[in-house]
């Protein structure tokens, strides 16, 4: 009962925060947890002692983890600056030791200058959405930007996030959305990402470095965090053990599809279908 108790109140909060417009413009630093040491340890040893490749965890392993942690946060490179990418450089053939060892500093610190761009972005994109585009101007944009160069300045940012936006207003515009709907669209798409930014934890950071270190082994080998273990498991049997409900979800809400009978949230009488 005390599982379902805690699953309402999670829930009502949930309904709460994705009611609320008012989002942060900036987020929390992350950094390691106690029991990430210990963990990466045993990952990095257990990988390189019994990974069918029988691969060493080393330095042109290092720069591989290095290369596809970078293309995990940024694949667009729509984020970082090339003068972050340059401070990152230093970590490319040192992670395998900050992996034996279990210390994980490097992945956080490149996360959270991440998560630093990702902020100025979403507040730029937020301050251009409504001011017009002149559609006459002759330019164009590369959609497709994992192989080209880091932006050197803020100031090219801006105009690769302008050109994006008005890309996107182009399109919804050629979709037959008006201009109070292309407004209303993009107001959802930036509120979106927001909100997905700062619902990263430190674990959501580590299971991104980690696969990092797995798929550099080996592509089909992956690490779940016991919380996205879990939600794997509620996706395969679309149900949450312990409370007697079948959720699913609408517009980002959690929605209650169906009580299961004699189960606790059918006792209760306090949940119900389309909750």
């Amino acid at each position: 009962m005390k599982k379902f108790k805690y699953l309402l109140l999670a829930l009502i909060i949930s309904s709460l925060l994705l009611a609320d417009n008012e989002l942060p413009k900036s987020f929390t630093p992350l950094k390691q947890e106690a029991q990430h040491k210990r963990v990466t340890q045993l990952i990095s040893h257990i990988l390189a002692k019994n990974h069918y490749k029988k691969m060493s965890l080393n330095d042109s392993l290092s720069s591989e983890i290095y290369d596809r942690y970078l293309e995990k946060l940024d694949y667009n490179r729509m984020h970082f600056l090339n003068s972050d990418i340059e401070s990152f450089e230093k970590y490319r053939y040192q992670l395998d030791d900050f992996l034996l060892a279990g210390h994980l500093d490097p992945a956080y610190e490149i996360f959270n200058v991440y998560q630093k761009r990702f902020a100025s972005r979403l507040e730029y994109t937020g301050e251009r959405m409504e001011q017009p585009f002149d559609f006459k101007l002759d330019e164009y944009i590369t959609i497709k930007r994992d192989s080209e160069p880091w932006a050197i300045t803020e100031d090219e940012l801006r105009t690769l996030w302008r050109k994006r936006l008005k890309y996107q207003v182009l399109d919804l515009k050629l979709a037959g959305k008006d201009s109070a709907g292309i407004i209303e669209t993009l107001q959802k798409r930036h509120e979106n990402l927001n909100r997905r930014m700062n619902q990263y934890q430190s674990e959501d950071v580590y299971q991104i470095f980690m696969n990092s270190l797995t798929e550099s082994y080996d592509p089909h080998t992956t690490y779940f965090s016991p919380k996205n273990f879990d939600n794997f498991k509620i996706a395969m049997s679309q149900s949450f053990e312990g409370i007697g409900a079948r959720l699913s979800t609408r517009n980002e809400h959690t929605i209650v599809v169906e009580i299961i009978t004699g189960g606790p949230a059918d006792k209760s009488k306090d949940l119900h279908p389309n909750d």
